[in-house]
């Protein structure tokens, strides 16, 4: 439904599914079965938890000249929601772009809690920005070949949360995230989506801040909050 619902407007050039043996070790349901034959690639591949929708596709290519779309599979998503993404890759081709994500708030050298993090209600570039797959998220070709280049550090320290580590490389690079509009996209989950064992343990469980805190070393966090710094000092000047 996730697929079905984000192909509906515009067509990408690939549709890539990626599945483990874990994940399906039979054959395909007929709903996969018949969007294969209107051109959905399935593709088998490691078990890499969440990382499955970006990892083999950095893996099973040498280079990059075509930005890289990943969706959950979660949520309903609207018929522009790649057009949307495309157009503000076209507009701005040096960031991230997506359609939902969360400022990140930190306490001195420390993160807050995840489940503190506010959504975010601007669309100007930031390494604060904190991209969230749910919504969409578009990758440029060179933050794809220097996420290649980085490796398989995931594994290790945030094995189920792949949000966590990109977004984490993309700070640590100097890859801004930007939200292409001012409001977050809100789209209704697909029944059931909500129950699985990786978003209770990630979400209710604060999974996603011990992740964090591996990931998340005091460069990263410094950079994050020199900008806030510089953003607040800019805003008090216009406001004097």
């Amino acid at each position: 439904m996730a697929i079905e619902s984000a192909c509906s407007g515009i067509k990408p050039r690939r549709v890539i599914l990626f599945l483990s043996r874990e994940d399906w070790p039979g054959r395909l349901p007929k709903s996969l079965t018949r969007l294969c034959h209107r051109g959905l690639e399935v593709i088998t591949c490691e078990n890499d938890g969440p990382h499955k929708k970006l990892q083999p596709y950095l893996q099973m290519n040498a280079s990059f000249v075509r930005p890289l779309i990943t969706i959950d599979d979660d949520v309903f998503y609207e018929h522009l929601a790649f057009k949307h993404l495309f157009d503000a890759w076209l507009s701005d081709k040096a960031v991230i772009h997506c359609l939902r994500a969360r400022s990140v708030l930190t306490n001195g050298d420390a993160l807050m809690p995840y489940i503190a993090w506010p959504l975010c209600n601007s669309s100007v570039p930031s390494h604060l920005n904190f991209s969230t797959g749910v919504g969409g998220v578009l990758y440029p070709p060179d933050f794809l070949l220097l996420l290649k280049r980085v490796g398989l550090g995931y594994r290790a320290t945030c094995p189920d949360a792949d949000d966590i580590w990109v977004n984490a490389c993309a700070v640590r690079s100097g890859f801004r995230v930007r939200q292409v509009f001012n409001a977050p996209s809100r789209r209704p989950d697909i029944p059931g989506s909500r129950r699985t064992a990786l978003f209770k343990k990630n979400i209710r469980l604060g999974g996603n801040d011990a992740q964090l805190a591996r990931v998340y070393d005091k460069y990263i966090i410094s950079r994050m909050t020199d900008e806030f710094s510089r953003r607040f000092n800019i805003e008090e000047m216009l406001s004097n």
